[in-house]
Order: C-alpha cells, then sequence, then structure tokens
C-alpha cells in the first residue's frame, strides 16, 4: 500500500479497493454456505459505511445492521450467561 500512496494514487481509491477486497472477501464465504438474505452485520467493522455498502454492493441486497452493532455479540453473550444462571 505504501508503494500506492507513493505513486500519488488518491487515498479514496486505495480505501476503496480494501473495501471492495473485504466484500469479494464476504462473498466468497457467503457462495461457500449458500447462504442467502437477509444479511446482518454486527461488530465494529459495521459502523463503516464503506464496508457496509461495498458488501451490499457485492451481495447486491440490503444489510440489517443493529443500531449499535459493536456491542451485539457481548450482548448475545450476556443473555446466555443469564439464562445459564
Amino acid at each position: 500500500m505504501v508503494a500506492l500512496v507513493a505513486k500519488g494514487t488518491p487515498k479514496e481509491d486505495i480505501i476503496c479497493g480494501l473495501h471492495d477486497s473485504i466484500a469479494e472477501r464476504i462473498y466468497g464465504m457467503v457462495v461457500r454456505l449458500r447462504a442467502h438474505a437477509p444479511f446482518v452485520m454486527t461488530g465494529g467493522v459495521a459502523k463503516n459505511l464503506g464496508v457496509v455498502r461495498a458488501i451490499e454492493k457485492r451481495l447486491n441486497t440490503k444489510l440489517i445492521v443493529p443500531d449499535e452493532p459493536q456491542i451485539v455479540g457481548a450482548l448475545g453473550a450476556a443473555i446466555l450467561a443469564a439464562q445459564k444462571l
């Protein structure tokens, strides 16, 4: 990536390429799992709208993103722990 910056590639283009790379990797997982919409995206990366939009474009569908996606895993773990008590 340093070479791209040194060659004068706009940072926006580099970031877009990173988003597209993530989207392509997710798409590959979806195909292998034979998953289908609707899809929910959780975790802190879901707060990055560029990544969300790139995945939506690659999957050709809208993603469901909770209001606070970064806490979904912790919330689920807390619910499971409470149920075990």
